[in-house]
């Protein structure tokens, strides 16, 4: 037996071991173990078979595009080391950011009173109203279909239902969900992005440059257009005409469904008010990474032998 002086202090936090049934919900234990080689050798082989079939580097690609693709990339290798830490230490990390974090959130429900009437409806609007008409217009943008901005809209209604248990704000009244979000907020939005996308389609293109243009407000006309896109490519994602294109529209379902859980987790997680500055940047990066994202996808499975030029 160790002398007194030299037994372990089992006031330690790393001596109080827990079962893991107690601590975890055994029904998912697949998650939580790990799964390191594997990750790994589907990873390569992702990165492999990209980098086969489509150089993102190629010589001769739009700048522009190589900038957005380059800050994408540091923000994914910035998840990447978030992922390795703890829930603390990555919480403590944050205050590199901002001084402020680190401050537990009050949890808000939005189902304590469901009754429908005219007063109910009209206090429930509130900011998050204009945000969700914001985030469906950008989607709009991004997507350029009608259909599949419809079928998304209602699997993120689903999917709240089914996590309300994990996060307590996704609780809400039924015509929180149906009338005030998805029949008002995220159709206008997607009207309005919709709009937006046909306007660029079929706008017309003025070749005068700006010195040529006569008077302030054509000067400014010819500013702002010069911030419009060059040219604009309209949607057909045509989900059933083949396998590979179903494939491809429930891949790329699945990933806007979790791009739109991701904010809700992190500022859960994380702790972070839904206004502050860095979820307000991130949300207009994913944004900003998505449009040519979606776009190389498309082109990618309807005409391959453009999509590296994109």
């Amino acid at each position: 037996m160790l002398p007194p002086q030299s037994q372990a202090d089992r006031t330690e936090p790393y001596t109080n071991i827990q079962p893991f049934d107690k601590t975890n919900d055994t029904s998912v234990e697949f998650f939580f173990k790990p799964s390191t080689l594997t990750a790994l050798v589907v990873a390569l082989s992702v990165l492999a078979y990209v980098a086969m079939t489509n150089d993102v580097l190629e010589e001769g690609r739009d700048k522009k595009v190589l900038i957005v693709l380059g800050i994408n990339v540091l923000y994914e290798l910035l998840l990447v080391y978030l992922l390795f830490e703890d829930l603390s230490s990555a919480r403590r990390f944050m205050l590199y950011f901002d001084s402020n974090l680190n401050v537990p959130l009050p949890e808000k429900s939005y189902a304590e009173d469901c009754a429908l009437s005219v007063t109910t409806l009209w206090n429930a609007f509130d900011i998050f109203c204009v945000a969700h008409l914001l985030g469906w217009l950008g989607k709009a943008i991004i997507l350029r279909d009608y259909w599949f901005c419809w079928i998304l809209s209602i699997s993120f209604e689903l999917a709240e239902y089914s996590l309300e248990h994990q996060l307590p704000n996704f609780a809400e009244c039924w015509w929180d969900h149906w009338v005030l979000d998805v029949l008002i907020c995220n159709w206008l939005g997607t009207y309005l992005g919709i709009k937006i996308c046909q306007y660029f389609e079929v706008k017309s293109y003025v070749w005068r440059g700006f010195r040529q243009s006569r008077g302030l407000k054509a000067k400014t006309g010819r500013v702002l257009k010069q911030m419009t896109p060059h040219d604009w490519t309209t949607f057909q994602w045509e989900g059933t005409s083949s396998f590979s294109h179903y494939c491809t529209v429930v891949l790329l379902l699945s990933c806007f469904l979790a791009a739109e859980l991701n904010p809700f987790y992190l500022k859960s997680l994380l702790w972070m008010e839904p206004d502050h500055p860095i979820v307000i940047s991130r949300l207009a990066g994913i944004f900003i990474f998505g449009i040519p994202a979606v776009r190389e996808l498309y082109d990618f499975r309807n005409n391959p032998s453009r999509s590296v030029s994109v």
